[in-house]
């Protein structure tokens, strides 16, 4: 499994880019190379844009969100992930929530969980 923290030594967007690529690299490792999947996917519907999703699976209408800390604790974000989650449900997408330990601990959790939304 990919390291999941950024060196401290890079400037903060490499390090932003190191977490992104590591996250992508542990879903790749979970997944198991089965169905394509795309990286910050943009999701549209007849009114315009509707949001960028994490990992998609456009095909199918499924996406992957990792929610980071701030998505708990900064009441704001989570107001915006709400009404965000409900334009993304209203444009079809079913979306799979992760968080870093389900991530990195608990791999098979989230297999589980996409395979689960796949299977709908």
């Amino acid at each position: 499994m990919p390291r999941s923290d950024p060196d401290p030594a890079l400037h903060p967007a490499q390090q932003r880019e190191h977490s992104i690529l590591a996250k992508v690299d542990a879903y790749r490792t979970i997944m198991g190379g089965g169905a394509f999947f795309s990286h910050n996917h943009d999701v549209y519907d007849a009114a315009g844009f509707v949001a960028c999703v994490d990992l998609a699976y456009p095909d199918r209408r499924i996406g992957v969100e990792y929610e980071g800390d701030q998505h708990r604790t900064d009441a704001a974000q989570r107001q915006r992930d709400i009404e965000r989650y409900e334009r993304l449900a209203a444009a079809g997408w079913r979306m799979v929530r992760v968080t870093r330990d389900m991530l990195f601990q608990r791999p098979a959790h989230v297999a589980r969980l996409v395979s689960d939304a796949m299977g709908r």
